[in-house]
């Protein structure tokens, strides 16, 4: 078996902290309705989006930053656009 590297454990350790974080947030936004997804769901969905934004997303392009926001958030959560 591969045993980890004390970089590779402590990068894991924040991975997880950084993913709990998220979904601590996206649970309180569930539980007050701001969101109906599962917010594991969402979580993974979210973190996916914006990991690959550097891929496609422009700032010299016909999208701003604050569009690409609004978009996000309107996605994310319905209810609140």
């Amino acid at each position: 078996e591969h045993a980890l590297t004390e970089n590779q454990s402590r990068l894991l350790q924040r991975r997880r902290a950084y993913f709990a974080r998220w979904h601590t947030v996206l649970a309180r936004a569930k539980a007050e309705g701001l969101v109906s997804q599962d917010p594991a769901l969402l979580r993974q969905l979210l973190h996916g989006a914006i990991v690959w934004s550097v891929n496609w997303y422009d700032p010299a392009g016909a999208l701003s930053l604050t569009e690409l926001e609004a978009s996000v958030l309107a996605l994310a959560c319905p209810s609140q656009s």
